[in-house]
């Protein structure tokens, strides 16, 4: 996955891709984005991927 993120005083802008061709296996040609939502001191994470159609 790549990170990268700017911070400033009352905001945070953060991005996390996973690195196109870093799939293997089963997972070769996946893509999508990682999502943080903070909450208070909590922090939450959403894994949105996409994998390529088999046949």
């Amino acid at each position: 996955m790549q990170h990268s993120g700017v911070m400033s005083p009352g905001s945070m802008e953060i991005q996390v891709v996973i690195t196109p061709g870093t799939g293997s296996g089963e997972l070769t040609g996946i893509s999508g984005k990682l999502e943080i939502r903070r909450e208070g001191k909590q922090h939450h994470y959403t894994l949105n991927y996409e994998l390529p159609q088999r046949d």
